[in-house]
């Protein structure tokens, strides 16, 4: 990130919050299954997976905030850029990767499943080069981070990244209707193939990578979107709280999952909450309950990682102590939820960040700082 680059407290919030939204996804059945819960809050929790197109959104953007300058200037370096994306996505989540194995041959073997060798070779060397995503149905080994395919979609927008900035650059005059048409190829296309395919193309359109890449460009447009609004505060409130309320509103919608329009307000939405977050500047030291929030969007990688094994262990081990299904008691869900955010924000301290900072030392020229 360029020395001079505002950080992005705001932004790094989202980030807690989207990954949030993904836990209560994955942990959240209390509430589903809850006959007191309102109709609306529980579609809240039954939309979370949106939390990852959050994440996508957010990635474009970001990056570009952090190397558009560099691009621009001509400054840019391949090794420098490879060896911080390195280092922010693969130590944690070659943790969480091994973590996961006991999980996976535990839940195998609970369901009696049996993989040949072939298959089990197949998948490991694709999960390890971050490939699974390639061919979705390489992620149905119960519990082996099944969350890990995202990273697989940002290899794909990592590559992509400094060739897709330089010729949305090239054309930034037509940033308006680029950044209108990429939210619509968002959906669109996914749409059509599962309309065509049936629930055997929900893993396709849900998890490969060409099929999420328009969400990343929606990203880098809301970059140049920002950079063309971020000083008129008027327009960046507006833009903030009105795509707040749009996705409380969405999210409240009962719809399925890419066959409807919904999906595409997510996507807009999504992309100005982005833009207008990032052109609001909190002014001065932030207080404890900010801070808190911007360690836990700091440690929301970790969170996002290993939250499925959390739960796991937390339900499973409740199960013994209540002789009933704990994740049907919301003791159990708060139990859960304590852990896994204490959890994530140990992994983040003691794993995540030392690792990265290990990495980006022994590889000369590398930024000491990277907002995301």
């Amino acid at each position: 990130m360029n020395p001079e680059k505002q950080k992005l407290d705001n932004l790094t919030i989202v980030r807690f919050f989207a990954a949030f939204a993904v836990f209560m996804l994955h942990g959240g059945t209390v509430f589903t299954n809850s006959a007191t819960i309102p109709p609306y809050f529980k579609n809240w929790i039954s939309h979370g997976g949106e939390g990852v197109t959050i994440f996508f959104v957010l990635s474009g953007f970001i990056l570009s905030y952090n190397y558009h300058g560099k691009l621009v200037n001509s400054t840019f370096k391949f090794k420098s850029y490879f060896t911080n994306r390195f280092a922010r996505v693969y130590p944690m989540y070659l943790f969480a990767l091994i973590v996961g194995i006991p999980f996976m041959i535990s839940h195998a073997k609970f369901l009696g499943v049996s993989y040949g060798l072939p298959y089990l070779a197949t998948d490991t060397v694709s999960r390890i080069f971050l490939l699974h995503a390639w061919y979705p149905y390489f992620n149905d080994h119960p519990h082996w981070l099944t969350q890990g395919w995202t990273l697989s979609v940002e290899l794909l927008f990592y590559v992509s990244f400094p060739f897709l900035l330089r010729g949305i650059e090239a054309t930034k005059k037509f940033v308006v209707p680029i950044w209108v048409i990429c939210i619509l190829l968002s959906w669109l296309p996914r749409m059509l193939i599962l309309n065509q395919l049936g629930d055997s193309g929900e893993p396709w359109v849900q998890q490969f990578p060409l099929l999420r890449l328009p969400e990343f460009l929606v990203g880098i447009c809301s970059f140049y979107v920002y950079s063309l609004a971020k000083n008129n505060t008027n327009l960046m409130s507006i833009l903030k709280y009105g795509a707040m309320a749009a996705l409380l509103i969405i999210f409240a919608q009962s719809f399925n999952y890419v066959q409807s329009p919904w999906t595409l307000g997510c996507v807009m939405a999504s992309s100005l909450l982005i833009v207008g977050l990032a052109g609001h500047t909190v002014n001065g030291e932030p207080n404890a309950l900010r801070r808190a929030f911007i360690f836990l969007g700091e440690a929301s990688y970790s969170l996002y990682l290993i939250h499925g094994f959390t739960i796991l262990i937390v339900y499973k081990s409740m199960d013994r102590v209540l002789k009933t299904d704990a994740e049907n008691t919301f003791l159990a869900f708060f139990i859960c939820l304590t852990v896994t955010i204490i959890a994530s924000g140990l992994c983040y301290r003691y794993i995540e960040e030392p690792a990265r900072r290990w990495i980006r030392k022994k590889s000369a020229g590398v930024s000491p700082s990277l907002q995301k």
